[in-house]
């Protein structure tokens, strides 16, 4: 069956063709066992055949998730998708952490609640929104369901004839007020993954990017969306290595920055 799922998911282009024919067939999400998780999947996603295949998914991003975290940290999943990161940190950061899944895509609420809630993942809160540098609303375009995670800001010719959705944009500084509890705790790692809008986040922050307020910063730079934008990988790394972050490792367009600044 997996191969099956598989031909559809990766064979099949257009994506929306492949779309088509997940709905002909009647393909509904189905809940898979991954080590000691649960996951409602859409099997023939990028995500569900990861999981399928592999038993992992982004396999160096979640590597570094379970080295850093520990019990009792706040983690932030900036980018959620459907909550593959939120469910992993609730439990290494333990009963006496926290763990807040931030992902503006209404049609993924359900989808990220539904994980959290089969793993038992009572410490992570979901918050509904985006983050930039100012409070408003604006459209995203929701990417086929293939790959909901590539939905973005951007649009190009093509994703102009896909669906639309009113989404509310937060700063990050004031979600961060609320997560720290008014400063009295430091994030130990933020995962930020928004298709080429991880810029705006990190200025987001203000002066709490310079006070190391976020220990770890785990980021996957959209080097071909930023440029979209006028900006490049370089203005990403700058701004952090700027605010007094290090890089500490770095694989494909992944990176982790550790903050060093005293």
């Amino acid at each position: 069956m997996n191969i099956f799922y598989s031909l559809i998911g990766e064979k099949i282009r257009p994506v929306e063709l492949a779309v088509l024919i997940k709905k002909a067939l009647f393909i509904k999400r189905r809940t898979i066992k991954i080590r000691e998780h649960l996951f409602c999947i859409d099997p023939i996603s990028n995500f569900g055949l990861s999981l399928q295949k592999n038993n992992n998914y982004e396999p160096e991003m979640t590597a570094v998730l379970k080295k850093i975290l520990i019990d009792g940290d706040i983690f932030i999943d900036l980018g959620a998708n459907e909550g593959w990161f939120s469910v992993l940190a609730s439990k290494a950061v333990g009963t006496s952490g926290k763990v807040f899944s931030i992902e503006p895509q209404s049609r993924l609420w359900p989808v990220i609640l539904k994980n959290l809630s089969i793993n038992g993942s009572f410490n992570c809160q979901l918050l509904p929104y985006a983050v930039g540098e100012k409070e408003e609303e604006i459209k995203i375009t929701l990417a086929p369901t293939i790959n909901t995670g590539s939905s973005s800001l951007i649009s190009t010719f093509r994703s102009k004839f896909w669906p639309k959705q009113v989404i509310s944009v937060k700063r990050l500084d004031d979600l961060l007020s609320t997560i720290t509890q008014s400063g009295k705790n430091k994030v130990k790692l933020i995962k930020i993954d928004i298709e080429g809008f991880e810029y705006f986040a990190l200025k987001s922050l203000g002066n709490l990017l310079q006070q190391g307020i976020i220990e770890n910063i785990l980021i996957e730079i959209h080097g071909t969306m930023l440029r979209q934008l006028n900006l490049s990988s370089e203005s990403v790394i700058d701004l952090l290595i700027q605010n007094g972050y290090e890089k500490s490792s770095a694989y494909n367009d992944v990176y982790l920055f550790t903050f060093k600044k005293i």
